[in-house]
Formats: structure tokens, sequence, C-alpha cells
């Protein structure tokens, strides 16, 4: 029987840390931006070692230093920093994150492979999750919490349809089209590397969200098979839609979904 992941700290979290808060950086800023602009009713942490306060806010050296363990901690630093932290520190630092760099494999570079082995590892030995990486983060329009850096998404609307994509630009797009056409959603998410929460995962999030009427899915790649046919079986005895474009079906089609998320782009006799 296949088993899906518990979401429910990333994709809706009561409190939040923006590891690589910066006043210059652009990510950063937008994240904190939107989380303000929505109204976000949970708490947010500011933690850079170089600052006091940022953003009118107490600043933190480290997720150590925070007064609580956070459901989420959104994490805008380096491959090889990233790394570092989770492995110098005894402490479980947050119950869910999104990793939004790069150097996770994607190619198949033999240095980026082990470093999303070793988040793997975390994820299974801490029980947490994580979104990404090489991603561009998540959206909960029912908690608020706008954790994609694109300012021109601040004033999506609620509504009955979720997306996840497991290309960021994309999904950006997409989404800025709803809002054109005064389409609400309930969540986006941008999957990316997929080192711990896949797909299906989120998909099985959705189908069991009461606000969720319709999903849409954008899949370069699927890493479970039998959990990816577990959820469309649940998806059609719930009677709720789930409307998928697959791409890579062509060797090049194939070759970017690698180079883009590591993941290989599989027989599309499943899909069909």
């Amino acid at each position: 029987m296949a088993e899906f992941r518990d979401l429910s700290c990333l994709l809706d979290p009561r409190s939040v840390a923006i590891v690589g808060a910066s006043p210059k950086a652009g990510w950063p800023v937008r994240l904190w931006a939107n989380l303000q602009h929505c109204h976000y009713p949970g708490r947010v942490y500011p933690v850079n070692p170089n600052y006091e306060t940022m953003w009118g806010a107490k600043c933190y050296r480290s997720l150590e230093e925070l007064p609580e363990t956070v459901d989420h901690a959104v994490i805008i630093i380096p491959a090889e920093r990233v790394i570092e932290m989770l492995r110098n520190s005894p402490l479980i630092l947050f119950r869910s994150a999104t990793i939004y760099s790069g150097g996770f494999g994607e190619g198949g570079d033999p240095e980026g492979l082990k470093r999303k082995e070793f988040l793997q590892a975390y994820a299974r030995e801490n029980n947490v999750h994580f979104c990404g990486p090489n991603c561009m983060g998540l959206v909960s329009t029912g908690s608020r919490a706008m954790l994609f850096p694109d300012q021109r998404l601040a004033d999506i609307r609620e509504g009955g349809l979720a997306i996840v994509s497991q290309s960021g630009g994309l999904v950006g797009a997409l989404v800025r089209a709803a809002v054109g056409w005064g389409i609400g959603l309930s969540y986006f998410v941008t999957s990316g590397n997929e080192a711990d929460a896949e797909l299906s995962d989120y998909l099985h999030h959705f189908l069991n969200d009461e606000r969720t009427k319709v999903i849409g899915a954008f899949i370069e790649g699927v890493r479970d098979g039998e959990k990816f046919l577990a959820v469309a079986g649940e998806a059609l005895a719930l009677g709720k839609p789930i409307i998928a474009l697959k791409v890579g079906r062509s060797a090049k089609g194939e070759a970017a979904a690698m180079a883009h998320t590591g993941a290989l782009a599989g027989n599309d006799s499943v899909f069909d």
C-alpha cells in the first residue's frame, strides 16, 4: 500500500523562519514583503548572523537561537551551506523547509547527488519534510503563507484550484494568468528536485483538502509509479479531477527534465 508524507506543516505553517534573510538580496526581501502584504498571521523570524535587526524585527544568528522550533524554514543559502547547517546542528531546527537553491544533483552532478542523499537521510531520520531543492517555493492562500518570491502574485485570491509543478518558472506564469482571469487558488507548489516530498505527496494532500476542487499538475517525471497510480485512483474515487500536463516525451525533453529537476521523464505509458 502506498504511503504518503504528512505535509501539513509544510503547506500550512503556523511559523516561518527566513534563513539567509538580507535587506539587499531580492528573494528574501520579496518573501518578507509578500508575507506582510498577505497579512500572514503566524510568527516570522529573520535569520542571519550578520544582523541584529531586519525589516523592523529582531534578526537571529541561527535557527538554534529561535524561541521555538518553527513549522517551516525558507532556506535561501547556497547548497554547501545548507548541508553544513544541518550537519553541524544537534537539534531538529524545523518541522519542514523549502530549499530554493540548486546544486543537489540536477543533471547528475556527483557532489550534488551526495548532498541530495544527505537531505533524504536527514528527512527520514528527523521526521521533517522538504520542498525542493531547486524550486521557487509555495503558496497556501488559506493560511496566507505566501512563500513564493514574486510580488506580482501577492494579490492572488483564495479559491478551489490547486497546482503543483516541477517547473518553477511555468507555475509562476500559470498563476499570473489565473490571477488575471480572476481564478482563485487553494495552493500552488513548485516541487523542484523533490529530495523528499514528491509530486504524489502534494496531489494526495490536495485531494484530501476540502477547499480544493480541481488540481493541476505540470509533470516532468514521476519518482514512484506505485504512489502516482494510487493517487490517480484516489482522485477517481473522490470525483476530484486532476488536469496533468506531461512533458519530456522526446529525447530532448527527457534530457531537459533530467537537467532541471534531476528526474527521469519516465515511460509515457504510465501517463497514457
